[in-house]
């Protein structure tokens, strides 16, 4: 693995020298090219994907498309570099990056009724853009969910919440089956208020478990939706300004890949743009040494990266990637031996724009899902994630710089980073993690169980340290049914529960040297936000320093509600650890800074008056390192400015 990052940008640079020095041979493929051309100079591009598929490329030659032009189409990688010379797909010219779009454009509009408008296409249409952004697939409700109010069967249900007078037949249904899950049917049959979807979910049906219908036309009630009927193939579109869909750019995904890489070996795709794919952005088949790296994907209606296959791709680099917007998820692979860095995440399976294939899995919807052994994920920003930020499996991977916002915005019982069964051996170091949220509505939960970071399931020897964690709905770190699990030097602020430790087996874990801070005294739980809870486990506390100014009593729960003191008395836990429980003076907070960039940070008081947890008052300015974060308190906190100089 080190070897292989040691050798990445020596590589590059030989990429570089390749396409400016003549090494190999270059193709250009232009919009205006001609496939007749020869393709080996600008003047001689050739013009479509399909020429560029029916080349057998060797060792050394790159292939660039023109910055500012749109294919439709999947590029299809059929051969394979080498380690001196690898194959290189990318870019030439100025502007924006080259587009290889899965979509074409609908025209031939009609009005039906009203604001609606209708027509005819010769394929199946799973996602439609308008101007660009995915529109929302008609559904029943148009804001929030359904609910069961009695179960007839593995598949069948009734509820309140339906017409009894109106046939739902054909409708695609999503439901929250579990905590976790967002499952996709069909209704295979309707009546009254009785449903009956065509095989049973994943995870039982059970009253008031939440679910929305899709994809029928009474559905389609208002601006920005849009239905297909599949029998008459024909579109029909309620534009967002009320008027002709001919005063738009509409685009329907027609292809499931933007590029495919089967069986390859040193093979290059840089700086390129996907967009619209009907699956998957760039899909790999048993890779070996490719580079993925400063590429654009946008709207993928699976996944933006893809390996599938068992054990997947080895010493893949994916480095420098924008990818936005995927429904089913950001990254999902299998790799071995890989370094995933730098890469930006956001908006994964939101769920106004959740349609007929749902989250994919269904406990999709992760910003990346990344299993195999060794491997290194670093430097990544990942945001809004319908489901887990970052859920990872297999021994040895080392998750570190990362920054987390926003996870679990529509499922729970996951986190920022979580990992089960399989993810043992791991080190989790250094990252930053914001608003691990969750989302009670849809299933039988009365509160959120988003986690910062999850340990669950039989994972074994895994270290969680100097992580910062703020503002989670559930735990800043539970371990469930682990083992020799080290948690140490962390930063947790605002959770319900700041450690949740449950179901402990194999070798005892530790937790030592954390600062664990409570900002409210009130909890939709608890009687109150709680510093520590254990149920079943094998853990042992010490050196840790806990905060909370706004309650002493009842803080730590285990069979019953404890003081600090009552439980280090009835434990022989946190011998050497502190408890500050001092109440804020008037017009005090408690806030924490963290810094979660590459470069250190000055932040200058600027009249705020600040002092550290112990008392000690911070004159003028403090600085953060590179992904670290401290707590202060004090009072007009929010004048404290990063001045950095840029």
């Amino acid at each position: 693995m080190n070897l292989f990052i040691k050798q990445l940008f020596p590589v590059l640079l030989l990429l570089l020298l390749f396409t400016t020095a003549g090494y190999g041979t270059t193709y250009y493929i232009s919009a205006d090219g001609n496939d007749e051309n020869s393709g080996k100079s600008i003047k001689e591009a050739w013009k479509t994907i399909d020429k560029v598929n029916s080349l057998m490329p060797v060792a050394g030659d790159s292939i660039l498309f023109r910055r500012g032009d749109t294919w439709t189409g999947t590029i299809v990688v059929k051969a394979s570099g080498s380690e001196d010379a690898p194959i290189f797909y990318g870019a030439y010219g100025k502007g924006n990056k080259p587009l290889i779009t899965g979509s074409v454009e609908i025209n031939g509009w009609s009005k039906h009724t009203g604001n609606i408008f209708k027509t005819s296409v010769d394929f199946p249409v799973e996602q439609l853009f308008v101007d660009g952004s995915r529109a929302t697939v008609a559904r029943f409700p148009d804001e929030g969910y359904l609910y069961i109010d009695s179960v007839a069967g593995d598949s069948q249900f009734s509820s309140n919440g339906l017409d009894a007078s109106f046939d739902y037949t054909g409708a695609t249904w999503y439901g929250r089956t579990r905590y976790w899950f967002g499952v996709i049917r069909e209704i295979a049959s309707s009546s009254s208020k009785m449903l009956t979807i065509d095989s049973a979910p994943n995870g039982n049906l059970a009253k008031r478990q939440g679910f929305i219908l899709m994809n029928k036309l009474e559905f389609l009630t208002q601006p920005g939706e849009w239905y297909y009927d599949k029998a008459q193939k024909t579109i029909y579109l309620w534009a967002p300004g009320n008027d002709s869909p001919d005063n738009y750019k509409v685009t329907a995904s027609v292809h499931s890949e933007g590029i495919v890489l089967q069986h390859t070996s040193y093979i290059v795709v840089d700086n390129l743009s996907f967009t619209e794919q009907d699956k998957n952005g760039i899909r790999l088949i048993s890779t070996n040494k490719c580079i993925l790296s400063n590429n654009d994907i946008n709207n993928s209606d699976s996944y933006g990266i893809h390996e599938e296959n068992r054990p997947g791709s080895t010493n893949l680099t994916v480095i420098n990637n924008n990818i936005n917007r995927a429904n089913g998820g950001g990254i999902w692979m299998w790799v071995r031996d890989s370094y995933i860095a730098n890469n930006i995440i956001n908006n994964t399976g939101v769920f106004k724009e959740i349609g007929l294939k749902g989250t994919t899995a269904p406990n999709g919807g992760s910003g990346a899902e990344i299993s195999g052994v060794n491997n290194i994920i670093e430097y990544n920003v990942i945001e809004n994630s319908n489901y887990n930020g970052l859920f990872y499996r297999g021994a040895g991977t080392d998750i570190r710089y990362n920054y987390f916002n926003n996870s679990c915005l529509y499922k729970d019982d996951g986190g920022a980073i979580y990992t089960n069964t399989s993810g043992s051996g791991a080190l989790i170091r250094y990252n930053i993690i914001v608003n691990s949220i969750g989302n009670p509505e849809g299933y039988i939960s009365s509160r959120s169980m988003a986690e910062g970071i999850y340990i669950d399931e039989m994972a074994q020897n895994v270290t969680v340290e100097h992580n910062t964690v703020l503002n989670t709905g559930d735990s800043g770190i539970k371990l469930h049914n682990v083992g020799n699990i080290r948690v140490r030097n962390n930063n947790v602020m605002t959770a319900r529960y700041g450690i949740f430790c449950d179901k402990f087996v194999g070798e005892p874990s530790e937790i030592t040297n954390n600062l664990i801070c409570v900002t409210s005294g009130t909890d939709d739980y608890e009687p109150r936000s709680l510093l520590v809870r254990v149920v079943k486990y094998n853990v042992h506390f010490d050196n840790n320093l806990y905060v909370n100014p706004f309650a002493s009593e009842g803080i730590i729960r285990k069979d019953k509600y404890y003081s600090f003191e009552e439980w280090k008395n009835s434990t022989g836990h946190d011998t050497n650890s502190t408890f500050i429980g001092k109440p804020l003076d008037r017009n005090e907070s408690v806030e924490m800074f963290y810094n979660a960039t590459k470069s250190a940070k000055l932040y200058r008081l600027n009249g705020a008056s600040a002092k550290n947890l112990d008392g000690t008052a911070i004159s003028g300015s403090f600085e953060l390192q590179p992904y670290t974060s401290t707590i202060i308190i004090g009072k007009n906190l929010e004048k404290i400015k990063d001045e950095t100089k840029k």
